[in-house]
């Protein structure tokens, strides 16, 4: 500006001073015009005529006239890009409303996956024998079954149990209890693997330093992992609203939103948490630590810590089924046997006399070259992981609590996540009517179809059997096209005004540009929503698992995020660009089109990959 005051107290000006003066007069009013002030020229238009008429010299005449052919070019151009500017809000406005639409539409899916299942009497009555069958044999009718070792591993909890909730009642492990209080574990097995099955160990702080989780308390350990970002970062809290609430806020929105993307683009949870935990160490606001787990298993250990800790955790082959070879398991069979002899001994004496003599008969299920089972102490070990119990027998006859767990609701409604965590309700009909529209002639409850009410809103729009499903589709390749293209120009727009102010010596030229930084957070919004929705979709439980699948598919075929931070003008398009600069050649009329296809419109096929998908 202190330029401009010595150009208006010279006398005689050349035809480049005065260009300079043309333009940024119009900038400064413009300026002023958007800042809402009453627009004050630096220099009156009589004025300028006065100085304009002053140049007598040809070549100052044409210099001044190629400053007018920019004044001329920006008239036109700058109301295109407001046209371009207009286009790309209406065709995000286009894309966002698909996805805002199709949460809405999930909202009332989550709801619904929030209600207990609704059933009849009847409905009800037979899910718990349909759940029940279900459980005790496999789809090809063969019965599952308990293995002799599995059988007496549920009677140990079984009794167990018992002496916690009724310590008075006849149990033949209280003496046994007694005995193992007192007797230290000697295994290997057990106590090699003890630390890792019950998680005991310490953390080290990763820095060199060698501390240790375990010699300090709580509070001092708090203390060693908490960084200068960490204490920053709780300072922050606490000055946005006094109770860090807003700050607090804003950190899960921006996590969650991390999260999202991560899972959007084909990682896992676990990857989700892996990311997080990266992302919190460069920024400093987590300190890297590492698990170890102690060598040796505690001093004071055991047998009757083992036993109420579980067996099942530290001989998984031979209690849970694990895929061991035969050799393994007979190892884990006979280090059992040595370590809790008398346990054992306890638990199949229980079964000879509950089960094998007494009136309730149990029988192993038949396996060919071997005898009725009436000695379980004369079975070879070898025939114990054959020899097995069915379900549908330790069912009837509710062997060591059986049918309590068997009838539980996690066993009959298995895969019914609504009736698991929300409950059961039971519907009758009203007393008014005598009947229910929404029970069905088999006396079941049938949901109302709300597909056709959501239809409009849904991401079903885009399945290949929808009726506009062309349409559809059309409608969003094509938003998200212009949207990129629209975009391109504008940024083409801007760097031509940088070029200008910076060839001609104009710097306030720049106060035309376009507010791109508007579309760039719009872009930036649509991006995120997309993860969110796909997030929400996943952690949705659907009743139909294909309806759920192709929704997913149509975010990944149609609603793949913008990269526009990988649009960008190619370098020999700027270089030629700014040769037209050269004697105002970008703004006479043979010119001025290909200036403008260099830097605002964009090549074709850019906006696609190699493999024919968005590049953007």
């Amino acid at each position: 500006m202190a330029d401009i005051k010595r150009l208006l107290n010279k006398k005689g000006w050349a035809g480049r001073e005065l260009g300079i003066l043309e333009l940024t007069n119009m900038a400064v009013m413009f300026r002023q015009a958007l800042e809402g002030k009453e627009p004050k020229p630096l220099v009156e238009q009589a004025q300028l005529r006065k100085m304009i008429n002053t140049i007598t010299d040809r070549q100052q005449g044409q210099i001044y006239n190629g400053y007018i052919s920019i004044h001329e070019w920006l008239s036109i151009r700058y109301n295109i890009a407001q046209t371009q500017l207009q286009q790309a809000q209406l065709q995000y406005r286009t894309l966002a409303a698909y996805v805002t639409d199709a949460i809405f539409a999930e909202n009332v899916y989550r709801y619904i996956e929030q209600l207990p299942a609704i059933m009849t009497e009847k409905q009800y009555r037979d899910a718990r024998e349909a759940g029940l069958k279900k459980w005790l044999y496999d789809e090809d009718g063969t019965e599952r079954g308990d293995s002799l070792a599995a059988l007496i591993e549920r009677g140990i909890n079984f009794y167990t149990k018992q002496l916690q909730t009724n310590p008075a009642k006849p149990n033949p492990l209280k003496a046994i209890r007694k005995k193992y209080i007192a007797e230290p574990v000697k295994s290997r097995l057990i106590l090699e693997g003890y630390n890792e099955v019950m998680g005991e160990g310490y953390y080290t702080i990763e820095d060199g330093s060698g501390r240790r989780s375990d010699t300090m308390t709580s509070e001092e350990w708090q203390e060693a992992i908490t960084t200068p970002a960490m204490k920053k970062a709780l300072r922050d809290m606490r000055a946005t609203d006094g109770s860090g609430t807003e700050y607090t806020q804003q950190i899960a929105t921006r996590r969650l939103l991390d999260r999202a993307k991560v899972i959007f683009e084909g990682g896992t949870e676990r990857d989700a948490d892996e990311a997080q935990h990266k992302a919190d160490y460069e920024a400093g606001l987590a300190t890297p630590v590492k698990w170890h787990y102690y060598e040796e298993a505690p001093a004071d250990l055991t047998k009757w810590d083992i036993v109420e800790a579980g067996l099942m955790d530290f001989y998984g082959g031979l209690f849970c089924g694990m895929d061991v070879s035969e050799g393994e398991y007979l190892a884990e069979l006979e280090d059992f046997l040595t370590e809790f002899r008398e346990l054992a001994d306890a638990i199949i004496a229980d079964i000879e006399k509950l089960y094998l003599t007494g009136k309730k008969q149990l029988q192993p299920l038949p396996v060919k070259g071997h005898k009725p089972l009436k000695d379980i102490a004369s079975l070879p070990l070898e025939d114990w992981s054959s020899t097995v119990f069915s379900w549908g027998d330790l069912y009837k006859l509710d062997v060591y609590g059986f049918k309590e767990e068997a009838e539980e609701d996690t066993t009959i409604f298995d895969g019914n996540r609504r009736a698991i965590i929300n409950g059961i309700a039971i519907l009758r009909a009203s007393d008014l009517l005598g009947r229910s529209p929404r029970i069905n002639e088999r006396g079941y409850y049938v949901e109302p179809d709300i597909s056709n009410t959501l239809s409009n809103f849904t991401l079903e729009a885009f399945f290949t059997e929808a009726e506009d499903y062309a349409d559809n589709v059309d409608i969003v390749e094509t938003a998200r096209q212009t949207l990129i293209e629209s975009y391109y120009h504008l940024k083409g727009y801007n760097l031509s005004l940088e070029l200008i102010a910076r060839y001609y010596d104009v710097p306030d030229m720049t106060v035309f540009q376009m507010d791109i930084a508007g579309i760039e957070d719009k872009i930036r919004a649509f991006n995120e929503l997309v993860p969110i929705l796909y997030k929400k979709i996943t952690d949705t439980d659907y009743a139909d698992g294909e309806l759920k699948a192709k929704k997913l598919q149509v975010l990944k075929d149609f609603f793949q995020p913008i990269d526009y931070e990988a649009i960008a003008i190619p370098a020999e398009n700027v270089e030629q660009a700014e040769e037209l600069l050269k004697d105002f050649a970008a703004f006479k009329p043979e010119n001025s089109d290909r200036f403008n296809s260099l830097l605002c419109v964009l090549p074709e096929g850019a906006a696609e990959s190699e493999d024919g998908e968005g590049a953007y």
